[in-house]
């Protein structure tokens, strides 16, 4: 098998992901297919690889790159409808390089195309995701709404683990299950600022880089139930009680990220922002 229909192959069952919350459940997921007999969802592995019998680590060797794909694309984006769809534009753009036609019918490739070297076929195959993965700003605009981008702000805000601080007076919590680690220098946080004028509490996404903290993005709640989106950086001023919001977000963001297989919401939004718009999130 070539590697554009290793790719496509590989690509195809995945664009279901979000249909499942857990990847034991996906794996073994029943479909119903043309016919309408049930049958496994990574069934079009053994149906492609059939027609492929000399080559015995196929089989393999597709079930590896979604593993593959699983561990780097949910640890980046998440699991949402949203990252699937951003998933499923890989998958066409994948399509487009097979070498007869747009479509994965193995009818359509039975022509003897063969791979020059084999073995590199799941490591290419993410080289190649991450290169369409690429592509996407240059296609045509995926726009994302403020309210969308706010529906991931503010999603699952966790109450029952909150620490609490003060800056310029006003009451600052730190939600600790929010709390990402990326590497050494970056954390991620989600932090809520108690508005005494409006009795409301605006939600900040915030940025440690080098232990300097930012807040990326604010979402200001209104009185009506509404939100207000703000997406100018700003720098937030150091003092004891910033210091110690820090450093309870870095030593959560180590557990949060040891313990959970995503990140959390509002980072998802924001690895997406970045991959369709970068240089301006």
């Amino acid at each position: 098998m070539c590697q554009a229909l290793f790719n496509v192959v590989a690509f195809l069952p995945y664009c279901s992901r979000a249909n499942y919350q857990d990847f034991n459940d996906f794996w073994h997921a029943k479909v119903k297919n043309a016919n309408g007999a049930e049958e496994r969802l990574n069934q079009i592995f053994f149906n492609y690889s059939a027609h492929f019998t000399k080559d015995e680590q196929l089989l393999k060797q597709l079930s590896q790159a979604t593993l593959e794909i699983e561990k780097y694309w949910i640890s980046k984006y998440g699991l949402s409808g949203r990252s699937i769809a951003l998933f499923s534009v890989l998958k066409k753009l994948a399509d487009q390089y097979l070498p007869d036609g747009t479509k994965a019918q193995e009818s359509d490739f039975m022509h003897g195309a063969s791979h020059p070297n084999p073995e590199t076929r799941v490591a290419q195959c993410m080289l190649d995701l991450k290169a369409f993965e690429a592509l996407l700003p240059t296609l045509a605009p995926t726009e994302i709404s403020p309210e969308e981008r706010t529906h991931f702000f503010v999603a699952d805000l966790c109450e029952n683990a909150v620490s609490h601080y003060k800056y310029s007076g006003s009451d600052l919590k730190v939600y600790e299950e929010d709390s990402y680690f990326i590497d050494s220098q970056t954390y991620w946080g989600r932090w809520g600022l108690f508005r005494n004028s409006t009795l409301l509490t605006d939600t900040w996404i915030v940025l440690i880089k080098n232990d300097v903290p930012t807040v990326q993005k604010i979402v200001i709640a209104k009185a009506d139930g509404d939100f207000d989106l703000d997406e100018e950086p700003k720098k937030i001023e150091i003092d004891p009680e910033i210091l110690a919001a820090i450093s309870k977000t870095k030593s959560t963001g180590v557990e949060n990220a040891a313990s959970f297989g995503m990140p959390p919401k509002y980072l998802q939004m924001i690895a997406m922002l970045n991959t369709i718009h970068p240089n301006t999130n």
